[in-house]
């Protein structure tokens, strides 16, 4: 249970600072004016968490990279929906509700399917 609480706290974290780095620019006017600052302060972090992400997932996943990259993206989209509609208030379009949906089964998948 600790492998996956990890897993997830390394993940989540992760995902939302590079909605931050990405996205803030349309956001904040700071975050559009200072990218060289963003870049710097968000980089190390960002690398630091996505490799104990990877460390501790390929052993949840019973070492399958596979598992671990489709995991990362599944939880990745759901993230970049909350993110994109608490911060920009866009909403999905039918076509990418639909791709959420798909990604919610990839997570399921990949988190209880041996």
């Amino acid at each position: 249970m600790s492998q996956f609480i990890y897993t997830i706290s390394f993940l989540l974290t992760a995902q939302v600072l590079v909605w931050l780095q990405l996205n803030g620019q349309f956001v904040w006017s700071w975050f559009r004016e200072n990218t060289g600052m963003v870049s710097f302060i968000f980089a190390w972090p960002i690398s630091w968490l996505f490799i104990n992400y990877q460390k501790h997932a390929y052993l949840l996943f019973d070492q399958s990279l596979w598992s671990v990259r489709l995991f990362g993206y599944g939880i990745g989209m759901v993230i970049f929906l909350l993110m994109t509609w608490k911060l920009t208030g866009e909403l999905l379009s039918l076509k990418n509700a639909i791709c959420l949906g798909l990604s919610m089964a990839i997570i399921l998948i990949q988190a209880f399917m041996k």
